[in-house]
């Protein structure tokens, strides 16, 4: 067999096996080592910040006492805070008007009358007075 035939049969599987040697090799290289390999995980949510907005929900629920034992069980430091503060004195706000208004009106009429409450207290503080009116 001559040479020229014999580079003939294996110039093909030269070729092949150039191709499939430089496949392996990617056309953006190595990951730069500062790249993230993960997103980082979200932080936990704070149990003192999810705690009152429990309380926020029981008094939307219309729940003022068990707003009121909730934020009785806070610890002294978060009782203090300014949210845990303003939820309290809603929380007696409508505990007391919700008995006070029951001992001479019907509990239903009460419950039917604090929505529009909720709405004019609303306006109330839309309105930006320094000083809302009281229930009349």
């Amino acid at each position: 067999m001559s040479n020229r035939i014999l580079h003939r049969r294996a110039a093909p599987f030269a070729l092949i096996l150039a191709l499939v040697g430089t496949g392996c090799v990617t056309e953006r290289g190595p990951a730069p080592a500062d790249a993230p390999l993960a997103e980082e995980p979200a932080a936990p949510p704070d149990p003192k910040r999810l705690h009152l907005e429990l309380i926020e929900k029981m008094l939307e629920d219309g729940r003022a006492h068990a707003a009121l034992a909730h934020l009785d069980s806070l610890s002294p430091e978060d009782a203090e805070a300014p949210s845990a503060r303003l939820l309290r004195a809603e929380a007696r706000h409508h505990a007391t008007y919700v008995r006070l208004a029951t001992a001479v009106q019907d509990p239903t009429a009460v419950d039917a009358r604090l929505a529009e409450l909720a709405q004019h207290e609303a306006a109330v503080i839309a309105s930006a007075v320094p000083r809302p009116r009281l229930h009349g």
